[in-house]
């Protein structure tokens, strides 16, 4: 403390007064004498170490009551905290311009987390110790951690991309480099800044560390409520924060509730920004909507799986990103269910996401199952509204949104159908919630203009008929078991399908508003039901529980939304390949799924010496080919 004093006594009034009117954005000139002084005594690094540790004896040890004799003790003393607080302004300032050497830095780091601690002891508003533009500065030392952490900033070519050199040597300028080099291979020309040794990188990062544990133990204590940018900035700098040193975290949030400053020791670089974000989603910084909402924002590169400036990986996608994103993924999870009021956030975060996938199929996999895993946590209310969208999402113009779309309903169909609340979730929703209107989604896209959307929807249609859910396998059985009833008259020859369950449906007419789209059977009014075929009486086809799709007759050349199977039929006829191929897929598990013991009734009727068949297969071929094979006899 005394030392400390010394040094405030050699810097004048003027200067200090100066920098306060400044609002500390300006840096005033220092006099000869207060700046040699600066440079004979290593930047104040000693008497910053001392203060430190005696400001840590006030905090720590709870001398008077939580501290507050420290302010008794400056004021006894004649201590001008007002020079104290502009002389760690100017060193962070000289610390964290370009060019500073590593003895700069240090005494930055140092004077940030003094500053930190200052603000930790209460009463410190009573002075007006707290000035955003400083917090800032001292917030901002922060984003310094990872371009200390590569150490020396000598250019380092790889292999691959020093052979190209020698080969355009003699070129004037060189205008492609090699693609699996990192940003960092490139780094600028200017070689201001000073190299660092392995020793000096290990001992800013520790500064770091503590650093952040400073302001973390800050955010506990101190609101920033008064700020609401500040608190905007604070939460972007925790969030890039939490990439770093992702494979050395649990990811386990349920213990931050009970977590104290002692135990903050015990986390890495990625614990230690979670636990802020976590604190600055608390009602003590308030704006607590605002704030989630700037949280989801900037934990989204986390989720998209990209790394440096929001770039995608050159080739697969390494295991720390992965980990970022599995911990952002949780610690989603741990707002939402801890925080009610984060639902609305969370479920824009989804809509980005689904809409900024990589169109790569390692990236939307791996999205895909992030959304999911967010969405089976959310309550039945807002996950029947995030279905409502993915129906208007699957209609969008961009075929990736389209294509992105069912593989989030392909996911969704492979988990088991949640228990409704009926009490929580509107009545105009309730219907989003069932599998069957997931199944709609999926069977309208199997009709798609685009041949990627087509694949992959009736590949994921055909993946329904393995599940063990005994809803989905129920509502399959309605889709596609023939009705029994008479022949139409153009189909006189169709045979049925031996020991296939035939069924009885129950018309229900259906009236719909103008304005509304898409309603299922579960909201309407029915006006009359009685069993009858349903080729009985023609006319407008039945509804069923899901989106514009009807029961299968036995007609093969209905519409697409009026018959699953012969849409099936046309589909094996597509002129794309991998169209055909899961057409025929979807069939095969059709039969399967009908006549589990098909391949006995095929193998019985072939051993029949009695019959000839002649087998035609038109649809295994494109429409181009003009050459069809006839297999011929089966003797």
């Amino acid at each position: 403390m005394e030392d400390i004093q010394q040094i405030l006594m050699k810097l004048s009034e003027e200067w200090v007064k100066s920098y306060w009117d400044y609002d500390f954005t300006e840096i005033p000139a220092l006099d000869a004498l207060a700046e040699s002084d600066v440079l004979e005594n290593e930047n104040h690094v000693p008497n910053l170490y001392s203060f430190s540790s005696f400001m840590d004896d006030w905090i720590n040890k709870k001398e008077g009551q939580e501290g507050k004799g420290l302010w008794m003790v400056v004021v006894e003393n004649d201590f001008s905290y007002k020079s104290l607080i502009a002389l760690l302004a100017y060193l962070v300032e000289t610390g964290t311009k370009k060019g500073s050497n590593v003895q700069q830095r240090e005494a930055a780091i140092l004077s940030a987390s003094n500053y930190f601690k200052l603000l930790t002891i209460p009463e410190s508003t009573a002075f007006k110790v707290f000035h955003p533009v400083l917090f800032e500065n001292c917030v901002n030392i922060l984003k310094q951690w990872k371009r200390s952490g590569e150490g020396k900033r000598k250019k380092s070519i790889s292999p691959a991309c020093s052979q190209k050199r020698k080969k355009n040597k003699g070129k004037k300028t060189q205008k492609s480099r090699d693609s699996t080099g990192s940003i960092e291979d490139f780094p600028d020309d200017s070689n201001d800044e000073e190299e660092l040794s392995p020793q000096e990188v290990n001992k800013l990062s520790k500064l770091y560390m503590l650093l952040l544990q400073d302001l973390i133990g800050l955010l506990m204590t101190c609101s920033l409520r008064q700020s609401e940018s500040l608190a905007y900035h604070t939460v972007q700098v925790l969030c890039d924060l939490t990439r770093q040193g992702a494979e050395m975290f649990d990811g386990n949030f349920q213990s931050f509730a009970n977590c104290e400053k002692k135990q903050l020791k015990n986390l890495p670089t990625a614990g230690l920004a979670y636990k802020g974000l976590q604190l600055l989603s608390l009602p003590l910084h308030g704006h607590v909507n605002t704030v989630i909402k700037e949280i989801c924002k900037c934990l989204l590169p986390n989720l998209l799986m990209l790394i440096g400036d929001n770039r995608v990986a050159a080739q697969s996608i390494s295991r720390p990103v992965l980990m970022a994103r599995d911990q952002a993924v949780s610690f989603v999870i741990y707002l939402m269910k801890n925080e009610p009021r984060s639902l609305s956030s969370i479920r824009t975060l989804l809509q980005h996401l689904c809409t900024k996938v990589t169109d790569r199929a390692e990236y939307r996999t791996k999205v895909a199952q992030a959304v999911v895993s967010i969405l089976q946590e959310m309550p039945s209310g807002p996950y029947g509204k995030m279905v409502e969208w993915f129906y208007l999402l699957s209609k969008h113009a961009k075929i990736n949104n389209r294509a992105f779309t069912v593989d989030i309903v392909a996911l969704l169909l492979n988990s088991p159908e949640r228990e409704m609340d009926a009490e929580s979730t509107p009545p105009e929703i309730a219907s989003y919630v069932r599998h069957t209107s997931l199944l709609g989604i999926l069977l309208e896209r199997c009709s798609d203009a685009a041949p990627v959307v087509r694949s992959r929807a009736i590949v994921a249609f055909s993946q329904c008929f393995t599940t063990a859910d005994s809803g989905i396998r129920s509502t399959l059985r309605e889709i596609v078991t023939p009705v029994a009833g008479p022949r139409p008259a153009h189909l006189q020859h169709l045979i049925p399908t031996p020991e296939m369950e035939n069924r009885v449906q129950n018309v229900v007419e259906v009236t719909l508003n103008e304005n509304s789209v898409d309603k299922t059977a579960e909201n309407a009014q029915p006006q009359e039901n009685i069993e009858t075929p349903v080729n009985a009486a023609p006319g407008r086809p039945p509804k069923t529980p899901f989106h514009q799709v009807a029961l299968t007759p036995f007609n093969p050349n209905l519409p697409d939304e009026q018959g699953v199977l012969s849409m099936l039929r046309r589909r094996a006829q597509d002129e794309k390949a991998q169209v055909r191929k899961a057409a025929l897929q979807a069939l095969e598990s059709v039969v399967r799924f009908e006549a589990p013991d098909y391949r006995r009734q095929v193998s019985y009727h072939c051993l029949n010496q009695q019959h000839l068949y002649v087998l035609w297969i038109p649809y295994s071929y494109p429409p181009q080919t003009k050459n069809r094979t006839n297999l011929g006899k089966v003797s």
